[in-house]
């Protein structure tokens, strides 16, 4: 079965109604407009430019050695039918 075709790309406000309606599909509520400023937003789209999933990471600096300073995923939702 061949690998379906998709991009990446940096998610931007007008990204967000989508967002939410991949999220409710999935039975969840994400709401983009809240994740934290500063993050990494991205959209995975299909070729026929379809959102099919999104990811946050977001940095993390504790004042703790078990957690060491870095990036951290914060959120996944992929379609289904894209998993």
């Amino acid at each position: 079965m061949p690998t379906p075709a998709f991009s990446i790309q940096p998610l931007e406000p007008a990204d967000y109604p989508t967002v939410r309606e991949l999220s409710r599909s999935l039975g969840r509520r994400s709401a983009p407009e809240r994740f934290a400023p500063g993050g990494c937003l991205l959209g995975a789209t299909s070729e026929n430019g379809r959102l099919v999933g999104w990811a946050k990471a977001q940095w993390w600096d504790p004042q703790d050695p078990v957690a060491p300073a870095g990036y951290y995923l914060g959120g996944v939702e992929v379609d289904r039918r894209w998993r």
